[in-house]
């Protein structure tokens, strides 16, 4: 296997079974709505998430008890290199599903409708059935 076919396949082998804490997830704070993805891996797994963070060119990696998480929170980032990625290697399954709710929250933050009410309450629904939460 080439480098970018052997990554991509193990990034793929990330989303088996879902990784704790892992994949989309919409945020909020006080102030603000934004995006982040996250992959969760054991602490003996951090050069792979320190090699997926240097060949999308983004996210950072954080260290907790252990656990290691591949963060990118930043929203160029996400539209242009993980929906990008995912577009060009689609997901299979529930994550598939997943992926498709994390995009519409993209979309609804890039056209600035996270910035009114019914914006915020479409984002709450969405975030209400992803991951853990989704009904089969």
């Amino acid at each position: 296997m080439k480098g970018k076919d052997l990554l991509w396949s193990l990034f793929k082998n990330l989303f088996g079974p879902p990784p704790k804490g892992g994949g989309p997830k919409s945020k909020k704070t006080t102030d603000n709505i934004g995006l982040r993805y996250v992959i969760t891996q054991h602490s003996k797994d951090s050069v792979l998430l320190d090699n997926i963070s240097n060949y999308l060119g983004c996210g950072k990696c954080y260290f907790s008890r252990n656990e290691v998480n591949l963060t990118v929170s930043t929203l160029s980032d996400i539209n242009n290199k993980i929906i990008a990625l995912f577009n060009k290697y689609p997901l299979l399954g529930t994550k598939k599903e997943d992926y498709l709710d994390f995009c519409k929250v993209a979309e609804l933050i890039k056209s600035k409708d996270h910035l009114t009410k019914q914006g915020i309450e479409n984002i709450k629904r969405i975030k209400s059935n992803m991951n853990s939460k989704r009904i089969h």
